[in-house]
């Protein structure tokens, strides 16, 4: 039955895990409500057939009561009378007494604790008929004496105290039978309420234990997803063993994010590198100055500024052609970056002009580094090509803007350029 209930679910996968768990939920308390009306009918028509039963004994002792009081009232009239329609009385209450005695004794087999006091009863109705209630002796016209009289009056009453008694015993018996049932019904639905409860309480719990696995990485995703809106795309999508809607969907963020990066990667080449040498470009070394002026006027560290320019390039470039002047700028990017540590920006300026930003030197720390870089670039040559460099450093002074620190950089390439190229200068 189940399983033809979950083929009528919807075929969806993302979240048929807290589906099943509901459905789960509802076949389980539905059996269980099952059962429980079960069990309560079964417990109301064993309650209905013994409170029936004990009707029935009931009902029999007021028959008894009445054929016996019958007898005795019909033996009382005809005794004062002498009508002989007393007599036809009295032999259908004493055959009533009879008959009512075997249906009783019949009823009273299912209850052991009556056994003993309606066996008193019929003994007494009994010992009363055997020994006032002759019919013969009436008819014979035999009459009691006083005492006798008074003897069968006492045995008359006590019949009658021993029959309310019994009632009386019935009514509680009853009573006693009705709470019971009451009680066992009471504990059922108390039972059930605190089983629905407990099966209510684990599926809740494993519902939100599954929301909180599902909910867990959307969160994550969506903090991904503003750091994609901001160009940060190196954080990967979180990730989602789920074979559902809810997992592909992680996959083809995933996908998107990684097109994402590329294409933002290509936008960037396109935007901040050199497409000749490969390195920066002048918008990546206006904003990578800006970058670093701002945090060493912050911190108050040491900040100086290399310009570089390749010594006659436009005559090599005319006298050779521009493939060899493109494979000369390539040639020069080489060496300084391969000599410059990570830390420093080295960017194309403009034409055959270069620039280097040098975070944390001083003025004559900047001049070693720039006449490294003017010795090495003269000492490897470009094929037959004698090749040099001229060299313009500026470093932070107090006061100074990123415009003023190149503008000396540049005079100070003017004036190396002045004094005969092929070396460096410092403004």
């Amino acid at each position: 039955m189940y399983k033809v209930w979950r083929r009528l679910l919807p075929k969806h996968h993302f979240g048929s895990d807290i589906i099943e768990s509901l459905t789960r939920m509802i076949f389980i308390l539905g059996l269980f409500f099952l059962f429980m009306i079960i069990w309560i009918n079964g417990c109301l028509n064993r309650l209905n057939e013994e409170i029936m039963q004990l009707e029935k004994i009931s009902r029999h002792v007021l028959i008894l009561q009445k054929a016996f009081i019958d007898q005795v009232t019909a033996r009382q009239s005809y005794h004062l009378t002498g009508d002989a329609a007393f007599l036809q009385s009295f032999e259908s209450s004493s055959s009533d007494y009879i008959q009512s005695v075997r249906e009783l004794q019949n009823a009273v087999t299912a209850y052991p604790e009556f056994l003993e006091p309606i066996r008193k009863l019929v003994e007494a109705g009994m010992h009363w008929q055997d020994k006032y209630g002759s019919l013969e002796a009436l008819k014979n016209g035999k009459t009691l004496t006083t005492g006798e009289l008074l003897e069968g009056k006492t045995i008359a009453d006590d019949f009658r105290n021993r029959s309310m008694e019994i009632s009386r015993m019935l009514h509680a018996k009853q009573s006693e039978v009705s709470k019971a049932y009451t009680s066992g019904i009471t504990k059922m639905l108390y039972t059930s309420i605190a089983v629905c409860a407990l099966v209510i309480g684990l599926v809740v719990t494993d519902v939100v234990q599954k929301l909180r696995r599902i909910i867990r990485p959307i969160k994550e995703l969506s903090s991904a997803v503003e750091g994609y809106a901001r160009q940060k795309f190196d954080v990967p999508v979180p990730s989602l063993k789920k074979n559902d809607e809810l997992g592909k969907l992680f996959d083809h963020i995933e996908h998107m994010r990684l097109m994402l990066r590329e294409h933002f990667e290509q936008s960037r080449r396109q935007v901040y590198l050199d497409g000749l040498t490969g390195i920066g470009n002048r918008r990546y070394f206006d904003e990578s100055l800006d970058l670093a002026f701002e945090r060493a006027t912050s911190e108050g560290e040491a900040f100086s500024l290399i310009l570089m320019d390749i010594d006659r390039f436009k005559w090599f470039n005319d006298t050779y052609g521009h493939a060899e002047g493109d494979r000369l700028l390539r040639h020069v990017t080489g060496i300084v970056q391969r000599m410059l540590p990570d830390h420093m920006v080295f960017a194309r300026y403009g034409g055959e002009e270069f620039a280097v930003i040098v975070p944390g030197l001083d003025m004559n720390e900047t001049m070693i580094v720039a006449e490294m870089l003017r010795s090495e670039v003269e000492r490897q040559a470009l094929d037959s090509y004698r090749i040099t460099a001229s060299f313009g450093i500026s470093s932070l002074r107090k006061g100074d803007t990123a415009e003023a620190l190149l503008v000396r950089a540049d005079q100070a390439l003017y004036a190396s350029k002045k004094n005969g190229r092929n070396c460096v200068s410092a403004r």
